[in-house]
């Protein structure tokens, strides 16, 4: 596996993984899903239960599926962090 991915091809990954399953794209309760898989993330990160790296892998791909659906821009969000914690 590659130590660098790039977001905008894995972004169109996300994006065919939920057409090919048929995943609602209306994601009008993204936040659940987003909640959901964090808390998961939290669980496992916490020895109870789940891989965290496959957990933190899924909490991913619903933030951008999300994002996606919504036209924020992830990597635009990423620079502006980075610009606001100087990095």
């Amino acid at each position: 596996m590659d130590d660098f991915v790039d977001l905008r091809k894995y972004m169109e990954e996300v994006s065919t993984v939920c057409e090919r399953e048929h995943w609602d794209k209306d994601w009008s309760n993204g936040g659940v899903y987003m909640h959901l898989e964090v808390s998961e993330f939290i669980e496992a990160i916490r020895g109870k239960g789940g891989d965290p790296v496959d957990e933190l892998g899924d909490v991913l791909f619903t933030v951008l599926s999300v994002a996606e659906h919504h036209n924020v821009d992830p990597i635009e969000a990423i620079n502006l962090s980075r610009k606001k914690h100087n990095v």
